[in-house]
């Protein structure tokens, strides 16, 4: 069997997944508290555990931001090696489409993804009408990164938001109108795949670490 490999280093640990393009077979690993510079440890342990040969991955899948950019960087840099040899097709995924990737469910409306930068900061993205579509390809038509006030107002007429954490209990965040819905700590690549065929099969644009100065936080 030819497999994916899915890699997000853009939160917290590591997330690798392993799936056929048809979804008929998926395989999850996740280490929560491991760090980039452990990604080549885990994958051996990975193939080791489904006794899955490296020689029989086709194509990479890597999560491009935004997100830590410490684990962003060392994630991407190691998907490049390992799709170096050219035996391997690689391609990027904004992480926010990824997690916006997870809800199937009909929506009548809007749908808006949130997941935290830093205390009092988010990184946000809002779908469109007709949403996946070749115009927006692996990301969001909109990502942005803001503070708690500003993200409210991105968000506000979402008909539904998704995150990977509780809805605040305070603030103009807690009074979004739009139903919020909890998403896993570890996306599922598998559910995306409708996804690759809109992504160039080499990545042509960067990753989206948006982490800015704290300069940049004070304007």
């Amino acid at each position: 069997m030819s497999w994916i490999l899915g890699v997000d280093t853009s939160r917290k640990g590591i997330a690798l997944e392993l799936f056929s393009m048809d979804g008929t077979r998926s395989l999850l690993h996740e280490a929560p508290v491991a760090r980039g510079e452990t990604l080549s440890a885990e994958l051996d342990r990975f193939l080791s555990e489904t006794a899955v040969e490296l020689a029989t991955i086709s194509m990479i899948v890597v999560a491009l931001g935004p997100g830590s950019f410490t684990g962003l960087r060392s994630g991407i840099a190691f998907c490049q090696g390992l799709c170096a040899s050219g035996r391997r097709k690689l391609v990027g995924i904004s992480s926010l489409a990824l997690l916006r990737a997870q809800f199937k469910h009909e929506v009548h409306g809007r749908v808006g993804v949130i997941t935290r930068a830093r205390p009092g900061f988010w990184y946000v993205g809002l779908d469109a009408e007709g949403w996946p579509s070749a115009a927006f390809g692996a990301k969001l038509p909109e990502e942005e990164f803001l503070s708690d006030d500003e993200a409210a107002k991105f968000l506000k007429g979402a008909a539904v938001i998704l995150s990977d954490q509780e809805r605040p209990i305070s603030g103009l965040l807690a009074a979004l109108e739009g139903h919020w819905h909890i998403i896993p700590d570890a996306p599922c690549f598998a559910v995306a795949s409708p996804l690759f065929p809109l992504i160039p099969a080499a990545m042509n644009w960067g990753a989206n670490y948006l982490q800015p100065s704290y300069a940049e936080q004070a304007r």
